[in-house]
């Protein structure tokens, strides 16, 4: 076995012999006479490989024929001999199907292939914490060299908005569809107590009111979860201010006949009225507080008891549709969409009254106890909503359930209403609306998956900078997660399929570095690995491919220097 870590002088008088294109150094070791022959005949020991003129690399037989000779090591390859291929090579496909590749070209020019080792890190890694960035880099077949977490840092603020927004542009150029389309939209936030971030200010915080927060809003593709573009705005701005700004947005990328689809924290006379005016559709959840809402229940529980006339078998559960107005001030009706459904409404009651069960056991602590400032009315009176509370003396002396309160309450589980202003059955209205469980996903991908939920930066340039890249990295993600959708359909063992299987198991494809120094694919792919590349076009051939041209780009990179 050759001793890659060492090389050495080679030795006055060794004999060099060719096999399989390389040159290996042979030493006599002895003589040995032939009767047979007549003659007398070398005998030769391998003792490693030849490097050039004067150098070779020493197997472990060196040792016994020239111990006296100092070993010297040679110098420590930039990557290491095994390299994890399977993940990045995909993330390259992707990037090249999607023509994600042409716009980082166009917008970020030199700037590419470092972004792009960027998301790769993240997607890989699951986390946005550049400081370990380089161990990464050092077993995985990046683009271009190894850069410190230092130099990542300063790398961040040399981002433009100038060139994020034109890749934005570029990106939804391609998305551009005469027929109409809703979009996905939501917001969030992250915290941090950074004091060179201008756009952190205090906000509605969904985490933690004491640190300051910014908040960043998304929109996607209702079909398939395709994220489009976003916008990052100070933590003071509310989401229902900064859904006018994305929809001028939207229609600044070219989306001419658009809809949006919003959660309740959007449910307003203003959104409406906006969205309204400006010609936008929209599927809206409403409040349940809502005074019509309220009476269109009690018109679905007279008609929906086993009525299968309103039942829609997709979702098991009831629905129906109606024709009113909204708000008493409104100038036309709107299709209100009002649903039960049985199993959340089952799970609704059990949870409210194990609430009430242990507000009542709570009640009767404090009643049997001998503390007397917990009998306190102002102490009390927080249980007043579902109790009647009696006192003596501004102390609780005893108390009842609001039995109807409760009823009321109880009554009122498993419905839920949409408001849509385009004509659509409450089955039609269900199926768009449920689309946006997409983008809720997204920003589950972007804190937990993409560890954005830690800033980790300290300037605005490097914040927009970072969202920027996740925004790139959670489009390849998507994209992952619509082909492996697809396989879990096909197959049963749908475990396999998630996204952070698939990147753990594509880690196992590796290529090691031979005593030549080319890099060779280690293995032939498995079952597994073969149904998880073939929708992205990837085979056994497609990564031979590959391990050449990263060979070929190692080779310019040293005689680079």
């Amino acid at each position: 076995m050759l001793l890659k870590d060492y090389k050495v002088k080679i030795p006055e008088g060794a004999r060099i012999q060719k096999k399989d294109n390389c040159y290996y150094v042979y030493v006599k070791t002895d003589y040995v006479y032939r009767k047979d022959k007549g003659y007398s005949f070398e005998k030769r020991v391998c003792i490693g490989k030849k490097i050039d003129e004067e150098y070779m690399i020493p197997n472990e037989k060196y040792s016994e024929y020239f111990s006296d000779l100092e070993l010297k090591l040679s110098e420590a390859p930039e990557f290491s001999d095994t390299l994890k291929i399977g993940n990045i090579i995909l993330f390259d496909k992707i990037a090249k199907d999607l023509e994600l590749e042409e716009l980082l070209e166009a917008a970020h020019k030199e700037k590419k292939d470092t972004l792009f080792n960027m998301v790769s890190y993240m997607l890989i890694k699951e986390s946005s914490a550049f400081q370990y960035y380089p161990d990464f880099a050092y077993d995985h077949n990046i683009r271009g060299r190894i850069y410190s977490d230092s130099f990542l840092s300063k790398y961040l603020k040399t981002f433009s908005d100038e060139e994020m927004e034109l890749f934005l542009k570029g990106w939804n150029t391609l998305h551009n569809k005469e027929m109409m389309i809703y979009l996905n939209y939501d917001a969030s936030n992250s915290n941090s107590n950074a004091q060179g971030i201008q756009l952190l200010e205090y906000g509605h915080s969904k985490k933690d009111n004491d640190l300051r927060q910014v908040n960043y809003s998304y929109a996607s593709l209702a079909e398939d979860a395709t994220p489009l573009f976003y916008e990052i705005y100070p933590g003071s701005i509310v989401d229902n201010a900064e859904l006018r700004s994305m929809a001028l947005k939207a229609k600044e990328y070219g989306y001419t006949d658009i809809g949006f689809i919003l959660d309740r924290g959007y449910y307003s006379k203003g959104n409406i009225s906006y969205l309204e005016e400006k010609g936008y559709s929209y599927i809206l959840m409403i409040k349940d507080n809502n005074s019509f809402v309220k009476m269109f229940k009690q018109e679905m529980n007279t008609m929906i008891s086993g009525d299968y006339e309103y039942y829609i078998d997709e979702y098991s559960l009831y629905g129906k549709t109606f024709r009113s107005k909204l708000f008493q001030s409104d100038k036309r009706s709107k299709y209100i969409h009002v649903y039960f459904d049985e199993a959340r409404a089952s799970l609704e009651k059990d949870m409210i009254l194990s609430n009430i069960s242990k507000m009542e056991n709570t009640l009767d602590s404090i009643l049997k106890g001998d503390d007397i400032s917990f009998k306190k009315k102002e102490k009390c009176d927080r249980f007043s909503k579902y109790f009647n509370l009696h006192y003596k003396d501004g102390y609780l002396t005893s108390f009842s359930p609001k039995k109807a309160e409760i009823q009321k309450l109880c009554k009122n589980c498993g419905f839920f209403a949409l408001v849509t202003s385009e004509e659509y059955t409450a089955k039609q209205a269900l199926f768009i609306y449920r689309s946006r469980d997409s983008v809720e996903k997204l920003f589950m991908i972007l804190k937990s998956f993409l560890d954005m939920d830690a800033l980790r930066v300290y300037t605005d340039r490097s914040l927009k900078a970072k969202f920027h890249i996740s925004f790139i990295a959670s489009i390849i993600r998507n994209h992952i997660y619509k082909k492996m959708n697809e396989l879990k359909k096909e197959y049963k063992d749908r475990k396999y399929y998630t996204v952070p299987s698939v990147i753990k198991e594509l880690e196992k494809i590796e290529c090691t570095r031979n005593t030549n120094g080319i890099y060779q694919k280690k293995y032939i792919l498995t079952a597994r690995q073969k149904k998880i590349l073939k929708p992205f076009g990837i085979d056994d051939k497609y990564i031979e491919e590959q391990v050449k041209k990263i060979n070929r780009q190692m080779k310019e990179l040293y005689q680079k220097g």
